[in-house]
């Protein structure tokens, strides 16, 4: 399951988009606030099989994929993206993110982020991973 929330950019600066790969319906509602809120397109994808699937994954800007998915776990499913040849940075985040931040790594990711640490430092995450893409 996918599905797209658009906010209204200034002309001058198009939205950027960015994938939110999570099957918490309470963290979907509140990353598409926070992302929104911030000038941001949100792309949702509830599997990491419904992102590797999914035909518009590679005009994402940014993805941030949780680690403990049904299915493909979030590492498993950032080590098949990549394997794609997909060049989009992709944040992983986790309530666990010490224990998996080298596992994540190794694995491409940009960034690991802890859920537990609130939201602001996936957002410094995000604008640092868009920043470097620049």
């Amino acid at each position: 399951v996918r599905y797209t929330t658009r906010v209204d950019s200034p002309a001058s600066t198009p939205a950027q988009t960015v994938g939110i790969v999570d099957d918490d319906p309470t963290v979907i509602v509140m990353l598409r606030r926070i992302l929104a809120h911030s000038g941001y397109r949100v792309q949702v994808y509830t599997s990491g099989e419904a992102l590797l699937d999914a035909t518009d994954a590679a005009a994402l800007d940014v993805i941030c994929l949780d680690l403990s998915l049904p299915g493909l776990d979030g590492l498993e499913t950032l080590a098949r993206f990549k394997q794609t040849g997909a060049t989009t940075p992709v944040i992983l985040f986790t309530a666990s993110a010490p224990d998996v931040a080298e596992r994540a790594r190794a694995a491409g990711a940009w960034a690991c982020v802890a859920k537990t640490g609130g939201w602001s430092e996936l957002r410094a995450a995000i604008a640092g991973a868009l920043a470097h893409g620049s």
